[in-house]
């Protein structure tokens, strides 16, 4: 039996959104099928006992982690907001948590290769589930360790040139990417100093503007740098 070579972390919290809670009930029915260690955030009991019933028998860590806990908190602001784009200050901070959550992880559980954000409705399985088999690396060298595998959603803007719905990252990389990431807030602040500064995905491509050596490239489209792995490297 091989070794574990990735872990999932994930969460979900029932805030105002872009899209309903039965939509998110609907699409779990598929999108929380990855057979993998998966360290899933909620807010109390509750949404852990609302998330075990689409897990299942997967391996799941399930963490309490309510929201006036969360680390953007501290400086997450209330101007970062849009009708469209950020539809609220409780979706803008989740979406300024994941690389936080990324970090905890590393820090506080047994060490792998790789740690992978997924949304919990990531879109690329919402409709069917994902590959049943376990979602493993058939060699670890296959992605690089040195960079931040991400996948890019080709719109037209020139400040949403990365997609947010699964960050694919090498332990030796959390701790840089979570650093710059926490500068990168104060320099889209800036910058834009709007709604744009609430999605991590902003904050991200303006990252990549000054640093592209540090990001790869492994698909187009929302999220489909997990289907990439499924596909080329399990």
């Amino acid at each position: 039996m091989s070794i574990d070579n990735i872990v999932i972390i994930s969460g979900y919290w029932l805030v105002p959104n872009k899209h309903s809670h039965h939509k998110y009930h609907q699409w779990f029915h598929n999108s929380l099928k990855i057979n993998q260690m998966t360290y899933f955030f909620c807010e109390d009991q509750k949404g852990i006992d609302y998330i075990k019933g689409f897990r299942g028998d997967l391996p799941t860590a399930y963490i309490k982690y309510p929201l006036s806990g969360f680390h953007s908190n501290q400086y997450y602001n209330p101007r970062w907001t849009h009708p469209v784009h950020v539809p609220s200050v409780e979706l803008g901070k989740i979406w300024h948590e994941k690389i936080h959550l990324m970090k905890l992880v590393k820090d506080n559980s047994p060490p792998t290769e790789f740690y992978i954000w997924c949304d919990a409705g990531a879109c690329v399985y919402r409709d069917d589930p994902p590959p049943p088999v376990r979602l493993n690396l058939k060699d670890i060298h296959s992605l690089p360790h040195d960079k931040f595998c991400y996948s890019d959603p080709m719109l037209e803007d020139d400040y949403h040139n990365f997609s947010g719905t699964v960050y694919i990252i090498h332990r030796d990389m959390v701790d840089r990417i979570y650093e710059l990431f926490q500068e990168y807030v104060d320099v889209c602040n800036d910058m834009y100093n709007d709604w744009r500064c609430g999605s991590d995905q902003v904050i991200f491509t303006e990252m990549m503007k000054d640093y592209p050596d540090l990001f790869y490239k492994l698909s187009e489209g929302y999220g489909t740098n997990l289907k990439a792995l499924y596909d080329h490297h399990v």
